[in-house]
């Protein structure tokens, strides 16, 4: 193998350049050299189950999604949606004549895995249309649709960083990913991180630079995911010609946090002020009137995502949406 073949190879697990999917085999008689093959089936009319390596037991890995994909389509429907929303809690009123809303707003998560920043902070435009300028209450997440812990057990501790691995919370915002770069500066010289403006990450580094045939023998970048959403970069980057810059993709280590975060930012960019702060509530909060909403597309489609993509995040999110509307009570890790 080839140093440019084992380069890549050595990145894949940290840079977003390389992100994890699933890989298609072509349908042959023969399997793979190397591979291991179990078949159960049960023909028509027939008790007995036929096969092969019936007794042996194998990993499910990520086929576990279809049997997801199966229940959630036929107890939700494939019209289902995930709904974020936004609402005066019950008691509140408002906006008044000097745009005060007296009172609590409420703003409900539902796990969506698709809604975007640009979607969450497009909710917040429903008070700017309506004026509103203070709120004399607070600021509510609701994320009593999941309970728990974010992540499942079992889950390696080493892949916590990378976004395939990003936290199945309530509050699910940009996949709870964040996007940053690295620029290299010359051999044995430091990187500098760099973090897109307004994203509520932070990120420093002490890795450096050094030659890409050198990468991967005594050193290698690890990134180092700490409480409050903050990323240490450490070891070496490879520096290659024409290409400064490398990207990596992150996952959030607090997604609660992220969610008030990006609240926060929504207050400020509309110059809201909220007397009560942001506070979270794992009981569901009783509204009245809604201001907006968001609704994801409908399940059939982030199903087929979850299946082509093989997406860890959609899966966990469908699943746990599966819990709370099949059981009416709070979706957990240990009730799914």
């Amino acid at each position: 193998m080839g140093k440019k073949a084992l380069l890549t190879l050595s990145l894949c697990a940290t840079l977003a350049t390389c992100a994890p999917a699933a890989l298609a085999i072509p349908a042959s008689p023969t399997p793979t050299p190397g591979s291991q093959v179990a078949v159960a089936y049960r023909l028509p009319g027939q008790a007995k189950v036929e096969g092969m390596n019936l007794d042996t037991y194998y990993h499910p890995a990520s086929t576990q999604k279809l049997l997801t994909a199966v229940a959630a389509l036929l107890v939700m429907g494939p019209d289902y949606t995930m709904e974020t929303s936004l609402a005066l809690a019950q008691g509140a009123s408002g906006p008044d004549a000097s745009g005060t809303v007296h009172g609590d707003l409420v703003l409900r998560f539902s796990g969506d895995p698709s809604l975007s920043a640009k979607q969450f902070l497009g909710l917040f435009e429903a008070l700017r249309k309506a004026k509103v300028k203070s709120i004399t209450g607070r600021l509510i997440l609701d994320v009593s649709r999941f309970g728990g812990l974010s992540r499942g057990q079992g889950w390696s501790w080493s892949d916590l960083p990378a976004c395939f691995t990003a936290p199945a919370s309530p509050v699910i915002i940009d996949r709870n990913c964040a996007f940053a770069e690295l620029t290299t500066h010359g051999e044995g010289e430091p990187v500098t991180p760099a973090i897109p403006a307004g994203i509520p990450v932070s990120i420093t580094a002490d890795a450096v630079g050094i030659k890409a045939s050198q990468y991967g023998r005594d050193c290698e970048m690890e990134t180092n995911l700490y409480q409050g959403n903050a990323y240490h970069v450490q070891g070496c980057v490879p520096i290659v010609r024409n290409k400064r810059t490398w990207p990596l993709s992150l996952a959030v280590s607090d997604p609660l946090r992220w969610g008030r975060d990006w609240a926060a930012r929504a207050l400020s960019r509309l110059k809201i002020t909220a007397t009560g702060g942001i506070a979270l509530s794992h009981e569901p909060v009783p509204v009245s009137t809604a201001l907006a909403s968001h609704r994801s597309k409908p399940l059939a489609h982030l199903v087929r995502y979850m299946l082509v993509h093989s997406n860890n995040l959609y899966a966990d999110s469908i699943a746990k949406n599966l819990t709370y509307e099949y059981l009416g009570k709070t979706a957990t890790y240990t009730r799914m």
